[in-house]
């Protein structure tokens, strides 16, 4: 059940016995309404969805950490990933005195993370593709306009 439906039944300050009570309470209303479990499916969906959501993350934090160590150095670099790969290989081709041998070292190191977490962001929506098309119900959502998986 949805704890928002058990909370009006916790009578004091939340802790574990207070909860099973409240919970316990709850179940015997008639009128509870009670929530499905996830199949199988859509457990695999969610956690794609959220490994995706973290190699995004982590990209866009890589990203925005060398954007700021070339910041420092007076190297502007303007937002976007392609104008960042851009720059990024236009420095290490041009031997520039802005940037010592370290930091180089250290943006190349960088520069190769984010192609494989690019990789990696890139592999997981052709995995949840392959479930989507696997599920009779996405399958049947995919034939509407405006909702193709690309």
């Amino acid at each position: 059940m949805s704890p928002e439906y058990v909370r009006p039944y916790v009578k004091a300050q939340k802790n574990d016995d207070r909860d099973a009570e409240a919970i316990a309470e709850a179940a015997t209303r008639p009128t509870m309404r009670f929530v499905a479990l996830k199949s199988e499916e859509q457990l695999d969906m969610q956690t794609l969805h959220r490994v995706r959501d973290r190699a995004v993350g982590e990209r866009t934090s890589l990203m925005n950490q060398v954007r700021a160590i070339l910041l420092e150095r007076g190297v502007i670099v303007p937002q976007g990933r392609a104008k960042l790969r851009l720059r990024l290989a236009e420095l290490m081709r041009q031997g520039t005195e802005q940037l010592s041998s370290r930091i180089r070292l250290l943006i190349e190191s960088d520069l190769q993370t984010h192609i494989a977490l690019q990789s990696h962001y890139e592999e997981r929506p052709r995995n949840g593709s392959n479930i989507a098309l696997s599920s009779k119900r996405l399958q049947n959502a995919v034939t509407l306009p405006l909702v193709g998986l690309q």
